[in-house]
């Protein structure tokens, strides 16, 4: 019961990070690829072209770019918009690029 208050009480601030080992641990820390996760954020188009690319911002700033069919419906269909996305993480990223996750499923906030 106190697992499940405190994976409520921080999927209201931080992004939560689901491990293939079922371990939640909070994104950033010990990202691997093909880990599931789960990411709340604003989907922007980040680069100039012809190099976008599209990412979820979290509210504390961290950028993830989104890879996929989902993904790039995302950029299309919903830019600036509040999101969910889940998915598995491709690459953790570096000092030039963000972490990319392949989206398999997302849900848009409710009122966007």
């Amino acid at each position: 019961m106190k697992l499940i208050f405190l994976i409520l009480a921080l999927s209201c601030t931080l992004p939560l990070l689901y491990a293939g080992s079922g371990k939640e641990t909070v994104i950033g820390e010990n990202l691997k690829k093909g880990d599931t996760v789960e990411i709340r954020g604003r989907i922007e188009v980040k680069g100039s072209e012809p190099l976008t690319f599209t990412v979820i911002e979290t509210p504390d700033g961290m950028d993830y770019e989104i890879f996929g069919e989902k993904g790039e419906r995302l950029r299309q269909e919903f830019e600036l918009e509040m999101v969910t996305i889940i998915g598995e993480v491709l690459s953790t990223g570096d000092d030039i690029r963000p972490p990319v996750v392949e989206v398999s499923s997302y849900k848009v906030a409710e009122g966007a």
